[in-house]
């Protein structure tokens, strides 16, 4: 007896694309925290190039000014002067984050810090907390210090 087989049967297909289904969820769920912690670590680095280069400018005196950084839920601010001014258009350089990131905190004064010439001391100092908006417990901090250093946490 002669049986010729040819083909799947409709179970092993099922099953064949079940399989493929859990494989491709679990690799793309995955990829999307990968790609969100990428986002925030991004963000982070951004701010301290924000601050490292407003007291780059500072201690430089660059045009003869200070500069500062101001802070909102979704964006850094590179400012000229000692206090933030938002409607110095024209010389303010405003950074937006990423979509999948925040700042949740800010302690400090006026949600900004300036820096001092001839020192490069900070006007305002505490803390500045980044957070990912689907999973707000994974968060980055920067701790700006009144010598105008600042750590990331």
């Amino acid at each position: 007896m002669r049986t010729d087989f040819r083909g799947f049967t409709l179970l092993e297909l099922i099953i064949t694309i079940g399989i493929l289904t859990i494989i491709s969820v679990a690799t793309l769920s995955g990829l999307m925290s990968f790609r969100a912690e990428s986002a925030l670590r991004k963000a982070v680095d951004n701010a301290e190039n924000v601050l490292k280069d407003a007291r780059s400018k500072t201690l430089s005196s660059i045009n003869g000014y200070s500069y500062g950084v101001y802070f909102t839920a979704s964006t850094t601010t590179l400012f000229r002067g000692l206090s933030y001014a938002p409607a110095a258009t024209t010389t303010n350089e405003i950074l937006y984050l990423p979509q999948e990131v925040e700042i949740s905190n800010v302690t400090l004064s006026a949600s900004s810090t300036a820096f001092r010439r001839l020192t490069g001391e900070a006007t305002a100092t505490g803390t500045v907390t980044f957070r990912l908006k689907r999973s707000p417990t994974k968060t980055k901090t920067i701790t700006i210090y009144g010598s105008g250093l600042y750590a990331t946490q």
